[in-house]
């Protein structure tokens, strides 16, 4: 099992019957964001991780319960459904699989900030990049790499090594580990990649819209 959706939050209005799709801490989080659009943006994408992981287990999405790694990466408990969230301005993405899972999204409308490459990325791996699109592809898998290895950040990226490639499927190493990659186009501009430790043998992608989910 290891499934992909996307979707767009901009349009999706905060109503009072979202809340009872949500826990009340998670309705307290997303009112400490500035703006409505994140405010939208995390509620809508909580509120599908609970529906989703519902149709999945048959648990009620307002029951489950989620809790915080050592590194701050959120997992369910009691439920054996690993996930991740990724979000790039109005559009959000969740992983949702049976293994530790990690996933990135990015807009490519933006130029990549080249002071990064340096950061992130080992020389070898500068030389195979040849455009703003290839940098954000292995930014996509280096970060969904460290989200699946549930530290994010806290490792050095440089020590994240992808391997070369001549598909869309990377084999990827961290200190010892190895993981398998898979970056996807979903739009023109936008960039995804999804990462864990095993191979990624089926794949399901879905775009969903938030509103024709909930009966409300």
């Amino acid at each position: 099992m290891l499934t992909v959706y996307w979707f767009d939050t901009s349009s999706s209005p905060i109503t009072a019957e979202l809340q009872t799709k949500l826990s009340s801490e998670e309705w307290a989080i997303a009112h400490q964001f500035k703006t409505k659009a994140l405010q939208r943006r995390y509620l809508w994408s909580r509120a599908i991780l609970r529906q989703q992981i519902e149709d999945l287990t048959g648990e009620k999405a307002a029951t489950l319960s989620f809790a915080l790694g050592p590194h701050q990466k959120p997992y369910l408990l009691h439920l054996p459904v690993h996930f991740s969230i990724s979000h790039s301005q109005h559009i959000s993405a969740i992983a949702l699989s049976s293994n530790p899972i990690g996933i990135d999204i990015e807009h490519l409308s933006i130029p990549f900030n080249q002071q990064l490459l340096a950061v992130f990325l080992s020389e070898s791996e500068q030389v195979a990049c040849q455009s703003s699109a290839d940098y954000y592809r292995f930014w996509c898998i280096k970060e969904a790499v460290l989200k699946a290895k549930g530290t994010g950040f806290y490792i050095d990226p440089l020590q994240v090594q992808i391997q070369p490639s001549v598909s869309a499927v990377f084999s990827v190493q961290v200190h010892n580990e190895c993981f398998a990659a898979q970056s996807l186009r979903l739009q023109p501009e936008l960039e995804l990649a999804i990462a864990q430790r095993l191979p990624i043998a089926s794949l399901s992608v879905r775009n969903l819209c938030p509103t024709r989910l909930f009966s409300f």
